[in-house]
């Protein structure tokens, strides 16, 4: 071809891509490239792969650029292009629909076309989205695809907030998430610990909650490891910041494996008595009822047998062996028993009594409700502290402006304000 005409061709398509009219640039360079002997012009190719990607056409620059990244005087703006296709053809949309082995070879092939760099890099995003969209991932592999990411080079500042949307945790934090959680899923106790302390300790700024998970996780790798006392310590830290029901049967397990049956059965009480549905904390109730009967508190031990046997019952859950043969011991029928929720409402009134409580008794009263109405203020002695109606021992209705009632205060952590708080606990009516 005419090297004048060439070149007159393709300052016309230069221009066409600065004036963002990419269809009518192909329209030049797709015969252009149809062309063999022009393979080798580079400014040819990565002019085509730009506007291709601009118009979505991904998959068409993946088929030209792959034999293009193999010279040895391909453009980086070619691998680069290269790279990015990948991400928007096969992860940024379509992850969910790619199967591992597939996500495999593309993260590969992306890692050694276009090698990692510090800021804003395809090869993590593609992590993030198929990990996001494969959560049931084998974690050994969520192991492996980590490790074709250098942590060094991921933005460790978070994403500033944008209108409405809060701010979003950094690069960083998100690949150490995956990781700590695929390793602790994984059994790599020590490595996951490790990780997460080494998180907190490097000065990044990570999202509360995930603080939060950080220090969990750090605390089941303890527990793992066979420290139950630190592990056990960890926990009550956490549960000052956040009080889940699964967190507290966590807590409970570590305490009994520390051989304190009283703080055992404390935590599990709680745990029982936060919020949650019935039927998901169907493992509290088992570990509560086994821990009842240690503490040959055998009455209320059948009381949570029955329940555990109704929520199974319901949700038309497996009844195992152990589960049938203390049924039939005790002579329950499983077709005369209550539903879950009424069994439950009867044990909420023995509930609070497993609790141990340390922090002095106050008297007090009510005196604001969130409009949620399902947390507010008590007072005492001129001092405010926050409550929870999960917490008070008598009906939610009952927890109105004015209302005498003792309580106990334990140390919590004010979210909102991010500092430590008081909060009132084992509220009862005067």
């Amino acid at each position: 071809m005419d090297q004048q005409l060439l070149t007159d061709a393709l300052n016309k398509a230069s221009d066409l891509r600065r004036a963002g009219d990419h269809e009518s640039a192909l329209n030049i360079l797709l015969p252009l490239y149809q062309q063999p002997e022009l393979h080798y012009r580079m400014d040819l190719i990565s002019g085509l792969l730009y506007s291709l990607q601009k118009v979505g056409r991904y998959l068409e620059a993946i088929e030209i650029a792959t034999p293009t990244c193999e010279r040895d005087d391909v453009w980086d703006s070619i691998k680069q292009n290269l790279a990015w296709s990948i991400y928007f053809q096969y992860f940024k949309k379509n992850a969910a629909h790619l199967e591992a082995e597939k996500a495999v070879v593309w993260l590969e092939k992306l890692k050694q076309v276009f090698p990692q760099k510090p800021g804003l890099h395809p090869l993590p995003l593609c992590l993030f989205a198929w990990v996001n969209a494969h959560p049931e991932a084998q974690p050994s592999l969520q192991v492996q695809l980590c490790g074709l990411v250098d942590p060094n080079m991921l933005d460790r500042s978070c994403v500033p907030p944008q209108g409405e949307r809060p701010a979003l945790p950094s690069q960083f934090e998100r690949y150490c998430s995956i990781l700590s959680k695929a390793l602790f899923a994984s059994q790599q106790y020590d490595r996951c610990k490790t990780m997460c302390e080494d998180m907190l300790k490097c000065g990044v700024e990570i999202s509360p909650n995930n603080l939060i998970w950080l220090r969990r996780r750090i605390a089941l790798c303890m527990d793992a490891l066979g420290d139950h006392t630190a592990a056990l310590a960890e926990m009550r830290e956490i549960l000052q910041r956040k009080r889940d029901w699964f967190l507290y049967h966590e807590a409970a397990r570590i305490a009994l494996a520390t051989g304190d049956l009283s703080l055992a059965l404390s935590l599990a009480s709680s745990g029982a008595m936060a919020w949650g549905d019935v039927e998901n904390k169907i493992h509290l109730w088992e570990l509560l009822q086994q821990l009842l009967i240690l503490s040959k508190q055998f009455d209320r031990a059948l009381e949570l047998l029955l329940l555990i046997a109704s929520i199974r019952k319901h949700k038309g859950w497996n009844v195992n062996a152990d589960l049938g043969r203390d049924l039939k011991a005790h002579n329950v029928d499983m077709e005369t028993l209550p539903h879950f929720k009424d069994l439950f409402q009867k044990a909420k009134a023995w509930l609070p009594d497993l609790q141990t409580l340390d922090s002095p008794t106050h008297d007090g009263k009510i005196i604001k409700l969130l409009p949620d109405g399902k947390a507010g203020f008590v007072e005492s002695e001129g001092q405010s502290s926050y409550i929870r109606i999960s917490e008070c021992r008598f009906h939610p209705r009952d927890a109105i402006p004015g209302r005498k009632v003792r309580f106990n205060l334990e140390r919590s952590f004010d979210r909102k304000k991010q500092r430590e708080s008081m909060a009132a606990v084992n509220i009862r009516m005067l």
